[in-house]
């Protein structure tokens, strides 16, 4: 009796002393069965018919109670998939179709339709149908498009970054093209520039074709802003107008950025991060390529970090949306700014995988133009695989992001 008693309080002094030191006693597993042995799930190999990369459209004026657009396709085709097609394309709450013959070669198929009717600007939903002319599986897709109308599109060609010319580049001159989005007969363009430390000067073009260049002479420039208008008109009728700004600040005590048509540029000397693989120079996607030997790895330390979604709690369910920011967000994003002014960073972060995200580019786009207003001097990054979707979004494109920081 006593040897039971002293076997049971050995066996309950050990439980607890298991106990104690984070230990728990456990049942050995029960052995699985050899006739119930796990399957293996074989992975998924299928591969998507057709898909759809990125859709831009363009628009050209109106017509019929919609906006005419030239839409730009990129479609991805399988191997199995490659051959010639049908191709329909049909925008939601339209019953006119636009209808092209297309050839698939396997891979990124680059196709341009040249007249298709979209019923409102902002999101339009639209379907994509091809059937195949070979008799094989006709494929639908179903993809949303952005659509804006800008009748003039004002490009600044020199200085060549941001409206700017940094210390050292010469600013004799202003040089530019507009680009004119309407077709009706009898248009006249007209392009001025005003300032106070030069004279005022204005050029007419009577009956533009689609692009028009324009130059003027800015060697009196001082240290200030002077602006540039394009308007377009019928007679005395104003018909569009927009305007941009062209600053030539003095040096800064921080590091100044700009982007030219090789690449970004720090304090007058050109650098290659080797996380950035593109970048936006004069409204076009350029990719960078990066010298081996003078790539330079990005850090912590060169980004000023504005992702939203980090910043403020309301932009999480903000920026999906096709609106602009709230007031508390610019607020956010201005404070964080402040303070990143007297620091040595090179780049504006905003965000990683929008795509992946559902970040609306109508949402960042604003964003992008605060912080440009803010600071001419950083450009902005977006981590993407889609520069085209989100070209007006950021100055520079890596993937995912510069540095493993946060998608947004």
């Amino acid at each position: 009796m006593k040897k039971t008693v002293l076997y049971l309080i050995f066996l309950l002094a050990g439980s607890i002393a298991s106990a104690q030191s984070g230990l728990v006693p456990r049942r050995p597993a029960n052995p699985t069965p050899p006739e119930k042995k796990q399957e293996r799930i074989p992975k998924d190999t299928s591969v998507q018919d057709v898909s759809i990369q990125s859709a831009v459209a363009t628009v050209l004026g109106t017509g019929s109670g919609c906006y005419r657009a030239e839409l730009a396709l990129g479609l991805i085709a399988a191997p199995a998939f490659a051959g010639n097609y049908r191709l329909r394309v049909i925008p939601e709450n339209t019953g006119k179709p636009a209808e092209l013959q297309v050839k698939l070669e396997k891979g990124l198929n680059c196709v341009t339709v040249p007249d298709v009717l979209f019923p409102v600007l902002g999101k339009n939903n639209m379907r994509l149908e091809l059937s195949n002319e070979s008799g094989g599986k006709n494929i639908v897709l179903n993809d949303p498009v952005r659509i804006e109308y800008d009748p003039l599109k004002l490009t600044i060609l020199k200085p060549g970054y941001a409206g700017t010319f940094f210390p050292g580049q010469d600013f004799s001159r202003v040089e530019g093209e507009l680009a004119i989005r309407l077709t009706a007969e009898g248009l006249t363009a007209r392009v001025s520039i005003y300032g106070d430390s030069i004279p005022g000067e204005t050029l007419t073009f009577p009956s533009p074709g689609r692009t028009v260049k324009f130059s003027f002479d800015t060697a009196k420039l001082g240290f200030d802003t002077c602006t540039v208008t394009a308007e377009l008109l019928k007679g005395d009728l104003p018909i569009s107008k927009v305007q941009t700004e062209i600053t030539r600040p003095p040096a800064s005590c921080t590091k100044m950025v700009r982007l030219d048509s090789s690449g970004p540029v720090a304090d007058g000397k050109a650098i290659f991060p080797r996380n950035i693989h593109t970048f936006k120079y004069q409204n076009k996607l350029i990719a960078l390529e990066s010298p081996k030997k003078e790539g330079i790895e990005l850090k912590h330390s060169d980004l000023c970090v504005l992702a939203t979604a980090r910043l403020i709690k309301v932009a999480e369910d903000e920026a999906v949306k096709d609106v602009r920011p709230s007031q508390v967000v610019f607020e956010r994003i201005r404070r964080k700014i402040a303070e990143c002014k007297n620091k040595n960073f090179l780049f504006y972060y905003l965000c990683g995988n929008p795509e992946r995200h559902g970040l609306s580019p109508v949402y960042l786009r604003h964003v992008y133009k605060f912080i440009r207003e803010q600071d001419l001097f950083h450009p902005v990054i977006i981590g993407t695989g889609n520069a085209q979707e989100y070209m007006e979004c950021a100055d520079v494109f890596s993937f995912p992001s510069p540095v493993g920081l946060p998608e947004n």
